[in-house]
């Protein structure tokens, strides 16, 4: 399915107004400003691969920032990709800042506030479902805002991907384009996470699959994740460093995420129960903690589970 939007035809009065209204419908609800003077354009195509979009966007000098008061109304919890043709964007998430040009990637995460500030003439949002890529990563919150470099395994195939299924008629025969991006987008996510040699990539997705399998038990230690691995505290200490991590700041990370997911999923009693189900000890720090994360209360989202089927 294809659907595409211009402000040719709006009047220059209204013409942000409707681009505001087009790319929260069909992208992320997030605050939006002109940053030009002279009257705005924009164009937007949307195409869908199953469960995979790529919005192509062309616009004047403008702003997104998506913030906490969205994240508690709106239930969108996928991974993006942004892949810039031409121009230049900066984007914000994470409390890091990377400004991207002409045939750079980068991942952001909807599930926690960001903010673009762009002017391009090909930006190209790709839509990830996140429960496939986070069968495969440990957390995503270290590969936000950073460089995804070419070198990377898969990076090259998943731009050229990105490039043609922005200009393909997207039909119902096409999932399976959806499936290989994000495949290849595991792939580069997996070695940007994973940076060092062969040997230490395999012991740190070993070590990631090992804290999401055990991530439930309370009691669960430096020293403990050490021993089981079979490594000592500096080298664990020392490989999780590189990825802009301590080993109990990935634990807690991905506490949270799976909080969030049975939050959604629903069918949940209480906070407390869901808190001592992911291994937190403390109810108010879980919170404290949640919303920090993602801007809004582990109760705010229980809220809305409750009432999805009339308001969300």
């Amino acid at each position: 399915m294809t659907a595409a939007f211009t402000t040719r035809q709006i009047d220059s009065r209204e013409r942000f107004a409707f681009w505001h209204d087009v790319v929260c419908r069909h992208c992320i609800p997030a605050d939006s400003q002109c940053l030009d003077e002279r009257p705005f354009h924009g164009s937007l195509s949307v195409r869908h691969y199953g469960d995979v979009a790529i919005s192509t966007m062309a616009a004047s000098s403008h702003r997104w920032r998506r913030q906490s008061h969205h994240l508690s109304h709106d239930s969108d919890d996928d991974l993006w990709l942004g892949f810039l043709e031409s121009a230049t964007a900066r984007l914000d998430q994470d409390q890091r800042r990377i400004t991207i040009g002409p045939g750079d990637l980068v991942l952001y995460d909807a599930c926690r506030p960001f903010e673009w500030c762009l002017s391009a003439s090909a930006l190209h949002l790709v839509r990830l479902p996140r429960a496939p890529l986070m069968r495969r990563l440990a957390s995503t919150e270290s590969l936000t805002a950073r460089p995804i470099p070419t070198t990377l395994p898969g990076a090259t195939s998943l731009k050229a991907l990105i490039h043609d299924g922005a200009r393909l008629d997207a039909g119902a025969s096409s999932t399976g384009l959806g499936e290989a991006m994000v495949d290849l987008a595991a792939l580069v996510l997996e070695g940007l996470g994973g940076a060092g040699d062969d040997r230490n990539d395999a012991l740190y997705r070993r070590l990631c699959h090992y804290l999401r399998q055990q991530h439930q038990d309370c009691s669960l230690s430096l020293e403990r994740i050490a021993r089981d691995n079979h490594v000592s505290r500096r080298t664990l200490t020392r490989l999780f460093a590189r990825h802009g991590q301590t080993p109990m700041a990935a634990l807690w990370a991905i506490r949270l995420e799976q909080s969030r997911a049975t939050l959604r999923a629903g069918g949940t009693r209480s906070i407390t129960e869901v808190a001592l189900e992911h291994g937190f000890t403390s109810v108010s720090h879980f919170s404290r903690s949640f919303r920090r994360a993602y801007g809004h209360s582990p109760s705010t989202l229980l809220r809305a589970t409750r009432h999805a089927p009339e308001t969300m």
